[in-house]
């Protein structure tokens, strides 16, 4: 059941292939979603899940997206074309970008799997400190997210970097 309501709140909303591919990769063949971060947010915000959604399509494409889920709905946090980012052999993956509280403050926050062993970000944002498996980054309250250079750096257990799902310039 708990699969069901997941596959109808991505499927048919914001991380759905209908909002997401513009460029017409074509028919999705297979579909497949893993979370990989559970925990409360920042601001009191209430339980974040951070997954991976992976569509392959006809003809050998496949787009991978970062997607945050709060109470207001699903945050597309990044994507990685054609790579086997969140196939459904598992696989360590990491993910950063701006959120919104719902109290109007950005926060760059940063997840990954159980797998990734060292996740850092530095940035336009106070110093970030891991809790729960979440770094969060304190910026401001403004409308758009400050600007400046983001680095972030994921690496799994054999120290291996992993790939960050990010948008660019975030």
């Amino acid at each position: 059941p708990a699969g069901f309501a997941l596959w109808r709140r991505l499927g048919c909303g914001a991380a759905g292939p209908a909002a997401l591919d513009r460029r017409g990769r074509g028919d999705v063949e297979s579909a497949t979603a893993r979370e990989f971060w559970t925990g409360p947010l920042p601001d009191g915000a209430g339980p974040g899940h951070w997954m991976c959604v992976r569509y392959a399509y006809t003809g050998g494409r496949g787009a991978a997206y970062a997607v945050l889920a709060d109470d207001r709905g699903l945050h597309v946090i990044g994507r990685r074309l054609d790579t086997p980012d969140c196939a459904s052999a598992g696989g360590d993956v990491a993910s950063a970008g701006w959120w919104r509280s719902p109290k109007g403050r950005w926060y760059y926050l940063a997840a990954a799997s159980r797998r990734v062993t060292a996740l850092s970000a530095q940035g336009p944002f106070q110093p970030v400190e891991a809790d729960g498996g979440l770094l969060a980054g304190r910026g401001p309250v403004a409308s758009v997210p400050p600007s400046g250079r983001i680095t972030v750096v994921a690496r799994g257990l054999d120290q291996v970097p992993v790939p960050v799902f990010r948008r660019p310039g975030g």
